[in-house]
Formats: C-alpha cells, sequence, structure tokens
C-alpha cells in the first residue's frame, strides 16, 4: 500500500516499515517524553489514513477489474487445455499416462542437415585448350 502512488500525493517519505502485517514505527526523542511521542505517533498515523483515502479510488477500480480479468486468464487457460485434449484425440493412436509421472512440454528440436563434403579433385588442374590471338587471325 505505502508503494503506490496515488492520482494525489504528498512528498512525505515515509518512515514506517510494514514487517508480518505490522506496522512498525519508530520514534527517537528524549526517554519519559509520553506527549513527543504520541505526537509522532497520531501525525504518523494521520498521514497513513490520509494517504489510504487518496489511494481507494484507484483500489477500488483494481478490484472491480480483478474479477474480470481472473475470468478471462481462466476462460483463456481453459481453452489452451481443450485444444491441447483435442490434438491428443485427433493423433490416432492411445496416449496411456503413467501413475506418478511428471508432465512436460515437449521441446522442439530443430531439424539437422547432413552437409555433405565438397567434391575434389581426382587429378592435378588442365586448362582446355586454347588458340592464340596471332594464329586466329
Amino acid at each position: 500500500m505505502f508503494t503506490l502512488n496515488p492520482g494525489q500525493y504528498t512528498m512525505k517519505f515515509w518512515t514506517a516499515k510494514v514487517h508480518d502485517q505490522e506496522l512498525l514505527i519508530e520514534w527517537v526523542g528524549e526517554p519519559g517524553n509520553r506527549d513527543g511521542a504520541e505526537r509522532h505517533l497520531y501525525s504518523h498515523l494521520d498521514e497513513f489514513d490520509a494517504h489510504l483515502d487518496r489511494s481507494r479510488p484507484q483500489i477500488e477500480k483494481y478490484n472491480a477489474g480483478l474479477r474480470g480479468s481472473a475470468e478471462m486468464w481462466v476462460a483463456e487457460r481453459k481453452a489452451k487445455v481443450l485444444k491441447d485434449r483435442n490434438m491428443e484425440a485427433e493423433l490416432g493412436f492411445p496416449i496411456r499416462r503413467r501413475k506418478g509421472a511428471a508432465t512436460y512440454p515437449v521441446p522442439v528440436r530443430r531439424k539437422m542437415t547432413i552437409r555433405h563434403p565438397r567434391p575434389t579433385a581426382t587429378s592435378p588442374f588442365e586448362p582446355e585448350p586454347a588458340l592464340d590471338a596471332a594464329d586466329y587471325e
């Protein structure tokens, strides 16, 4: 909650921390100064209440859209599972599951191409017979 920046906010840096569902507010002051400690505590609590009041519209908007998002994610997942099961049914051969076997996605492997070596010459290079330019004219 304290990391949320609502539409309106103050430049206040939080000196309190949330730990194990508890709000920890530290006060350093004179020992025995009960009034100063209470003022510090209540001023922090007032700031937290104001922050929560400013954040509440965004939180309610998010919570209202959460149901629709969750329903969409569940519907997408259900469609994927049905698509996978239909593919399994269309394979044409039975699939038997082992008890206790974990399921893993099948890795897609690239097709390996076989490289054939270049042909090598069996005899040394001999140029083709040619006419000299002077003999040609």
